[in-house]
């Protein structure tokens, strides 16, 4: 929503620098209209990692990977595991928990090799 907003600002700052003539003004519209565009197009891409059974820390009865929203890089994120090896994945369920900070906590009873992909 964030990046909806700027490039709704950028288009702003651009239409008011046309009506104003103030060249420069609308050089800066664009720039701002541009990074907009640029962080919609971030926001929709999904982040995938790679992991193996190494990957897993042992929890209790339970094995888990944690990823940091510093990692992943999306707000509201949705995960999902899949097992196997490149190119060929299927689709998995396991225990998916995003923390309040959007940490991706994923739990497992046994460790797996696959990927994950975040949305």
């Amino acid at each position: 929503m964030n990046a909806l907003l700027v490039t709704i600002g950028g288009i702003v700052v651009g239409v008011a620098a046309s009506v104003l003539n103030v060249p420069w003004l609308g050089v800066t519209g664009a720039i701002i209209a541009g990074a907009g565009a640029w962080m919609q197009y971030r926001d929709t891409v999904a982040f995938e990692r790679i992991i193996d059974t190494a990957d897993w820390e042992k929890d209790g009865a339970d094995y888990r990977i944690s990823i940091a929203a510093s990692e992943h890089k999306k707000r509201g994120p949705t995960a999902t595991i899949y097992v196997g090896r490149a190119p060929y994945f299927e689709q998995a369920s396991c225990d998916v928990h995003i923390d309040i900070d959007n940490t991706v906590i994923l739990r497992v009873s046994s460790p797996v090799s696959g990927k994950v992909v975040i949305k």
